[in-house]
């Protein structure tokens, strides 16, 4: 039975009883030929008092047992002798009140320190079965990574289906305050029940901050938490949707190891999220029942694995019973979600900027991707948006989230396994874990930003490296552990991205040309462009070429701007309807340019939407305004 079930029927017998008594004590004074009949069967001596229920000295009863025990027993003596309080004479009937009020006292001060007993209880009951949920818990109040050291990791009681599975708490533990193992079992909640912890998480204690990188601006994904009573419940119930539960949904547990975290009820929610955030869809109903550390759980596991949807903000709401169930939660929006389209595409655009120039290896496009962030971002608290990818690769202002937002997403469109990671750096603290070659390496940009500057102090380090500076908490502690060796710590020299070389201009080797690529005449540069046309065919695909002349460079620009086909599209091995190619020149420091170009071609196979009627190769043809940058590709 219930806390508040065993206080109501303790106050309902106890108030019973005492009316009992009063109204028998009242008959006896009205009716003195009654109770002086009765009262003459007891001795001249008899004292009334003796008849009174003698309840516990005990004024503060340890447990509820204990209480409702006590007040029960008062209970049952009033019973017993009430009707013999009833024969009380008339001339003791005053005293006979008196005492009798003295233990009506009595026994209300019983049920105070019961009631007292009981609200305590019913509180560490709250905490460990969720009975009742504290409104905006903190979640950090007991580092997710200590799991390894309480043997939480290898827990295997079944899938935590509720916040209180796996808990067989004793009566003892129920009234008193949480252990570590009992709360890290309950935020457990919503995970795979044979999750497995591979990092090994050094103490916060030992922690130390670098002096001379940037800190500070990271802000906790949390739920801020209404408990409402069932009449509320009820009206939340019937006005919220489930919207769109995500369903047929598939995340690869490759790209998206978070998702991969959660049992069957935290990946619906996980979908149901997702699939909300996406269609704008705030409030919403949880389309399976669940508590509040099972939904938050599935929000930090969406919140990790999507930087795309950059219109989330750090936070949502969630509206919870007495019994601890999640009647609704409401996902909160950056402004940008008021005109997301245009959002989206200008996201896109800038983040293509970079990915599209990021060539090579997979470490070349990675080291490129950091240098690039690194080297156009400015480290900013105040920064609008600054949680999230969109600060960083639109607005070039941001904070550690922002940066570590902006490696995942485009690394991961370069098919590039990189994973959000926060923790503790001396404060709270974001950075990446990036895959490469099946090796996990642990990449801090924001570290590595140092103003005209980029350094690799935090590049490729293996968690060894991360130690003294770096603990992960939360959700974070169950990626992969970082041990890769290959690709650790190979860049021992600062980068410049103002200018690699004094006159702000590049090697022909830095865009992996060579002196022998260099083209002497606008018909060599054709040749070639016709060339890697034919190489790559239909599609959306770049590539570099470079020029020695200024000259011939002038050449090719007056070809680009003239509004007919380009020399280099006629004569090609293979049919199209239509193009876009988009030019980009960068000086080289031997006096030539290199150049990169955007291509765009389609025919009627790969694009529905062309207008049949034009006739091969005499259709529309879109040449994109030629820019000259001294950007680092």
């Amino acid at each position: 039975m219930n806390a508040m079930k065993i206080a109501t029927k303790i106050l309902y017998g106890v108030m019973a009883v005492l009316g009992l008594i009063l109204i028998l004590i009242l008959v006896s004074a009205v009716n003195p030929g009654v109770s002086q009949a009765i009262g003459s069967i007891f001795p001249e001596d008899f004292k009334w008092s003796q008849l009174l229920p003698k309840f516990p000295k005990k004024e503060n009863p340890e447990n509820l047992e204990e209480a409702a025990q006590a007040v029960a027993a008062a209970g049952e003596q009033l019973s017993n002798e009430a009707t013999v309080v009833a024969t009380v004479p008339t001339d003791q009937a005053a005293q006979a009140l008196d005492e009798a009020s003295e233990a009506v006292s009595a026994a209300g001060q019983a049920l105070d320190n019961a009631a007292s007993v009981i609200s305590g209880t019913a509180a560490n009951l709250g905490q460990s079965t969720a009975v009742l949920p504290v409104i905006g818990a903190a979640r950090n109040d007991v580092p997710a990574g200590e799991a390894e050291q309480t043997g939480l990791a290898q827990s295997s009681e079944g899938d935590a289906q509720t916040a209180s599975d796996g808990l067989n708490l004793s009566d003892d533990q129920q009234n008193g305050p949480l252990s570590e193992t009992e709360l890290e079992l309950l935020k457990r909640a919503g995970l795979q029940k044979d999750l497995q912890i591979d990092y090994l998480r050094p103490s916060e204690v030992y922690i130390e901050t670098p002096s001379h990188v940037e800190t500070g601006g990271y802000i906790s994904l949390a739920g801020t938490y209404e408990t409402v009573d069932p009449i509320r419940a009820d009206e939340l119930r019937e006005s919220a949707t489930v919207g769109n539960t995500g369903d047929g949904l598939v995340f690869d547990a490759l790209y998206y190891p978070y998702y991969q975290m959660l049992d069957n009820v935290g990946k619906a929610l996980y979908r149901q999220i997702y699939a909300n955030a996406r269609d704008l869809f705030a409030p919403f109903k949880p389309a399976v029942e669940c508590s509040q550390y099972q939904l938050d759980n599935a929000f930090e596991a969406v919140y990790c694995d999507h930087p795309e949807l950059f219109w989330v903000d750090a936070g949502y709401y969630g509206w919870v019973t007495y019994g601890g169930e999640v009647v609704q939660a409401e996902i909160i929006f950056y402004p940008t979600a008021a005109d997301l389209t245009a959002a989206q595409n200008t996201f896109e655009t800038e983040a293509n900027r970079i990915i599209r120039r990021a060539t090579g290896s997979n470490y070349e496009r990675e080291k490129y991707v950091h240098d690039a962030l690194a080297g156009s971002t400015f480290y900013d608290l105040e920064a609008d948006m600054n949680q999230s990818a969109y600060s960083s690769v639109v607005r070039g202002k941001t904070v550690c989230a922002g940066y570590a937002r902006a490696m995942q997403y485009i690394l991961q469109q370069l098919s590039i396994p990189c994973y959000y990671c926060h923790g503790y750096a001396g404060e709270e603290h974001a950075w990446n874990i990036v895959c490469l070659d099946g090796e996990y390496y642990n990449v801090d940009v924001t570290w590595d930003d140092q103003g005209d500057e980029v350094v690799y102090d935090w590049f490729n380090r293996a968690d060894t490296d991360f130690r003294k500076t770096h603990a992960r908490r939360d959700l974070s502690v169950y990626l992969p552990a970082c041990q890769g060796t290959t690709w650790r710590g190979l860049e021992d020299k600062s980068y410049y991205p103002a200018a690699q070389l004094p006159d702000g201009t590049h090697n022909i080797t830095d865009y992996g040309l060579t002196e022998a690529d260099l083209l002497g005449s606008l018909q060599a540069y054709n040749d070639d462009c016709r060339r890697r046309i034919n190489e790559m065919g239909i599609g959306s695909y770049t590539f570099w070429n470079a020029v020695g002349d200024p000259h011939v460079l002038n050449e090719i620009d007056a070809e680009f701007s003239k509004k007919e086909n380009l020399p280099f599209m006629s004569e090609l091995t293979f049919d199209w309807e239509r193009y876009s190619i988009h030019v980009e020149y960068y000086p080289l420091s031997n006096g030539g340019y290199a150049i990169q170009h955007f291509v765009t071609i389609r025919n009627n196979t790969t694009d529905t939407t062309t207008n049949t009627t034009n006739t091969t190769n005499s259709t529309e043809t879109t040449n994109t305004t030629t820019e000259q940058s001294d950007q680092t590709p």
